[in-house]
């Protein structure tokens, strides 16, 4: 969509505006200004604006204005969540609402290690004892990023050995000696 708005004229008898999209007129409106909804993203219009009176007379259009809607970019992502494991650090989110998200970015320490289709994501390629901070980009389908989710810090930890399984015990021969 695209947002018009201009100044009034100031004549006693005008009664309203016609709004003209690439030369065809579109709507007629008492007020000064006019959204324009249904446009393609990406594409060029131009718009002009004619004064009329109450007499019908039409002024001359204004100077032509041109605009190209463009797919605002997506929300920030919310809810990163990061656990600590060994050698791992597993990241988890939100999924972003908007229909148009093709994929989420995953920056460590603000580089980009992964980008991810889903809602999760294991990071292997981290350093037991080593403080990593993450935040998420949201991407939608035509390319549009998301300003950076909040920043979260893990920390992989060396995890304590399993114990021990299968231990059995035998009743022993004692005998005195």
């Amino acid at each position: 969509e695209v947002s018009l708005s201009w100044d009034a004229v100031v004549e006693y008898d005008v009664t309203g505006y016609l709004v003209f999209q690439d030369g065809v007129q579109i709507v007629a409106v008492a007020d000064t200004g006019w959204t324009v909804s249904g446009l393609t993203n990406g594409q060029q219009y131009e718009f002009t604006v004619v004064a009329i009176d109450s007499s019908g007379n039409e002024s001359g259009p204004s100077d032509p204005v041109t605009c190209i809607p463009a797919d605002p970019p997506p929300a920030a992502p919310a809810g990163l969540v990061a656990e600590p494991g060994d050698a791992q650090v597993t990241l988890s989110w939100d999924a972003n609402g908007e229909p148009d998200i093709d994929s989420y970015v995953l920056l460590r320490d603000g580089v980009e290690i992964a980008t991810v289709n889903g809602t999760s994501y294991v990071d292997t390629d981290v350093l037991n004892g080593t403080t990593y901070t993450y935040t998420l980009v949201a991407v939608d389908i035509v390319g549009g990023r998301s300003p950076e989710s909040d920043p979260v810090d893990a920390t992989p930890v060396d995890a304590p050995p399993s114990a021990p399984t299968g231990v059995t015990a035998s009743p022993g021969d004692e005998r005195a000696v």
